[in-house]
């Protein structure tokens, strides 16, 4: 039984109240988990609908919750590759996959394999390689390379083991993609969880049944300075790794964190990947197995930290850490250089000697300052007070980071999908919209809890789609909007203000008024439209604004389904609708392609952003109404939005939106000094061009 001195237990929670100021607490793990969760199946799902052969895994420690704003964790996907069946043994062999066997020999690290190539017919291995990227080796077995995925790394990527990734863009984490092949069989070289008991009593019983049949991954990359490392594939078992993470009490988080932050505060123990934050979490599943589960305590976190720290140290010494399911995987093989393990020695020493003390120089989410309750620094000639986030400032922008985010994959998984419409008859697009709606009902009644909550989001966007589209086909031929057009534009607009406008939209171009300035009534009950965050993936600059206070804080206590409901994603039309859309929006479809180089996905489209476009709407609908009064307030409102709103993604159509509003109210000049403020944002595809031309054919009309 462990029993902390007074002078623990009072550094212990001092410790344990910081990192729950800056968001290390059960809720904020929860909600991290959660949403990156959701992320997950939301690209799953959408990859099904798309009939993609892969399906996306979320990892790391913004999956897990074990991070901090100070930490700046990494995006970690993995992208699994469906078309292909890894197996162990040939009685795994499945028809209609491309088959690759797991094997190994002498010279194969522990924790790799080599994949060798089975028929796609009948389960034997094959004499000859298909391609370029098999090798036959010595034996005469045809081996896949691990090198393929380099040849078709995109512009902007560069690699980093076996993953690709998005260095450098400034307010963002970089983002690693990782491509793999998944083996459905527990990997042979890897621990049977089932046989051991742990002084710990962790992993639980049940914990150990559910991780023997998560299989593993095999990731192109092999084992460094070894022989045919180009041949060796190494073995992932990141699925029963993040089981374990989420089995996790606060206690053990908060120890990893901190060892993290240990990590990225000393260059010398961060440089040159000697050490890594997948070391630090193999070291405390090590520790958590090994010692007593009353070890992890609120009043025992120094405790805690040190006994991680101390197992760190031994790896060090001895320049082995044992992978936690491999335990064959020396981690630290060929990593440390006998320059800096003296260093990394005596840094980890001194942090052990300093009884917590050292743990007062970590900057990273002023922790020390934290910690010590100074809160000022001194400079030649003065001292400045350091202003530092309160625990409810740091729980709302955690929030709001994480749900603008999530809502930012949303609206681009939507894009992606709408992107294969584009140049569809309009009788095809109802066919694929059909047919995906009702493979999202399957999903819903076969999937995951992750996997219903993502159906039900997508679910609502597709039904908009599709009503749009029907009562387009409706309008143009001047006919009645069919019943199951209305069902679905009302079940669709349930989902968000983005989608309840396409409704009004087609009641104002039918020339329904009535229900127009209804739905439009409602959107002004149910929403408070300039309090709504505007979200918006179009364009491929990821740098686009942040969070609204305002949606921080809702962000905070709601879940996703009812933050949609603060957030104003663009309005999308595709062409076969047409005649959904107002006459002002329709030059959207016609820019002039001056930059056939550089094209957006959604140039075909008529895209604007929601709240400027409701009231544009309003403003049209009490222009057509007679109510000069409610045009004119609705006119200044549209003008106000487009200035004061950082996070609209197509400011230019809402600028061309309001430079022909100023030209149906014969403010000629003001329109124009509107349409260039619109092609200087967007110089290249902006419809303002022709609009322009247009305003000088109707000036010169005019003086003539």
């Amino acid at each position: 039984m462990f029993h902390p001195t007074d002078h623990t237990r009072s550094v212990s929670l001092q410790l344990s109240k910081v990192l729950d100021d800056i968001g290390v607490n059960d809720d904020m793990v929860l909600k991290r988990r959660q949403t990156v969760m959701t992320e997950e199946s939301l690209r799953t799902v959408m990859a099904n609908l798309q009939d993609m052969k892969f399906t996306p895994y979320n990892f790391g420690s913004r999956t897990e919750g074990t991070t901090t704003a100070g930490l700046r964790a990494d995006s970690d996907t993995l992208a699994c590759n469906n078309q292909f069946n890894i197996i162990q043994d040939l009685s795994e062999w499945r028809h209609g996959y491309t088959n690759l066997l797991m094997v190994r020999d002498a010279n194969t690290p522990p924790g790799y394999c080599l994949l060798q190539k089975t028929y796609d017919d009948v389960p034997q291995p094959v004499n000859y390689p298909p391609c370029e990227d098999f090798y036959v080796d010595s034996r005469s077995r045809v081996l896949m390379k691990n090198d393929w995925f380099v040849k078709t790394l995109p512009n902007g990527r560069v690699r980093h083991g076996p993953s690709q990734s998005i260095q450098g863009l400034p307010g963002f984490a970089d983002d690693d993609l990782v491509y793999a092949y998944y083996c459905k069989s527990w990997p042979r070289e890897a621990r049977i969880l089932t046989e051991a008991a742990s002084a710990g009593n962790w992993p639980s019983e049940e914990l150990k049944r559910q991780a023997m049949n998560d299989g593993c991954f095999v990731v192109p990359v092999g084992c460094r300075g070894t022989e045919n490392e180009e041949l060796q594939w190494r073995i992932s078992t990141s699925l029963t790794e993040r089981r374990l993470m989420f089995s996790l009490n606060i206690v053990q988080i908060r120890c990893y964190v901190l060892m993290k932050m240990i990590l990225k505060s000393y260059q010398s123990i961060d440089s040159e990947d000697a050490l890594s934050s997948f070391i630090c979490k193999t070291v405390l599943l090590h520790c958590i197995e090994k010692e007593e589960e009353n070890l992890w305590q609120d009043d025992n976190l120094l405790n805690c930290l040190n006994t991680c720290m101390k197992f760190l140290h031994d790896c060090v010494l001895l320049e082995h850490c044992p992978h936690f399911l491999i335990p064959e995987n020396n981690l630290m093989a060929r990593r440390i250089s006998p320059d800096i393990k003296p260093q990394i020695l005596a840094i980890i020493q001194n942090i052990l000697r300093s009884d917590g003390k050292a743990l007062e120089d970590i900057e990273i989410d002023q922790l020390g300052m934290r910690i010590t309750g100074q809160f000022q620094t001194v400079y030649p000639g003065c001292i400045v007070t350091i202003q530092v986030p309160s625990a409810l400032e740091y729980k709302q922008n955690i929030s709001g980071h994480l749900l603008f985010t999530f809502m930012r994959s949303l609206s681009n998984r939507i894009g992606g999908y709408l992107t294969e419409l584009t140049h569809l008859q309009t009788e095809n697009v109802v066919q694929k919209l059909s047919v995906s709606i009702d493979k999202l009902t399957t999903f819903h009644s076969e999937g995951t809890e992750y996997e219903l909550k993502a159906c039900e989001l997508i679910s609502n966007f597709l039904y908009m789609s599709l009503g749009s589209v029907l009562a387009s086909n409706s309008i143009s031929k001047n006919e009645t909007i069919h019943r199951n057009s209305l069902v679905m534009l009302d079940q669709g607009s349930a989902n968000d203000i983005s989608s309840t406008l396409k409704w009004a939209s087609v009641f104002y171009c039918k020339g329904d008024m009535p229900q127009t300035i209804s739905i439009l009534d409602t959107i002004l009950e149910q929403y408070s439209i300039e309090r709504l965050q505007s979200v918006c993936c179009c364009y491929q600059s990821r740098d686009r604004g942040k969070p609204k206070h305002e949606f921080e804080e809702v962000c905070v206590e709601d879940d996703i389904k009812h933050v949609l409901k603060h957030t104003a994603f663009c309005v999308r039309f595709l062409p076969c609708e047409v005649n959904c859309v107002p006459e002002e929006l329709k030059h959207e479809y016609f820019r002039p392609n001056m930059d056939a180089l550089h094209k957006d996905y959604w140039m075909d489209w008529a895209v604007v952003d929601s709240i400027p476009y409701y009231y544009f709407l309003l403003y049209k609908v009490q222009k057509i109404q007679g109510n000069m009064e409610r045009q004119q307030a609705a006119f200044d409102k549209l003008r106000q939005a487009i200035d004061s709103d950082s996070n609209l993604g197509h400011r230019e159509t809402d600028l061309n939106l309001l430079a022909q509003c100023m030209e149906q109210q014969g403010m000629l000049d003001d329109a124009i000094a509107c349409y260039t403020a619109s092609t200087d944002l967007r110089p290249a595809h902006n419809a303002a061009y022709s609009l322009i031309s247009q305003n000088f054919y109707r000036r010169h009309s005019n003086n003539r």
